[in-house]
């Protein structure tokens, strides 16, 4: 793919943006706390988390480091409090729904 063909998302993943690291490792402790309770699933939390944010920041890089960062501290407390790793992936929509609601409130107002 030439670089002028890359999109905003794609050179963020290929420079491996400090935001997105921090998100892959909170995802790993996801991954590791729903195999301690029995997910069968883990193996597309990386895939899912992805393209929630991917589809909500679209071509922002403020609003993808922002929602990465927040998804992040997010499922760190979710694990910390003992939530269930079958109600995080929902908690996360909801969250990025606030984020995005918030956005567009400033906006119109602004």
């Amino acid at each position: 793919m030439a670089m002028e063909q890359l999109t905003v998302w794609d050179y963020l993943i290929q420079t491996k943006h400090p935001s997105r690291k921090i998100l892959t490792d909170a995802i790993k402790r996801l991954e590791v706390y729903a195999i301690r309770s029995g997910s069968k699933n883990h193996k597309w939390y990386y895939a899912t988390f992805t393209r929630l944010i991917r589809k909500a920041s679209g071509e922002d890089e403020m609003l993808y480091t922002e929602l990465n960062l927040c998804i992040a501290d997010l499922i760190k407390v979710c694990i910390t409090v003992g939530i269930p790793y079958t109600e995080i992936y929902e908690l996360c929509k909801e969250k990025i729904e606030e984020v995005m609601s918030e956005r567009n409130h400033l906006a119109e107002s602004g």
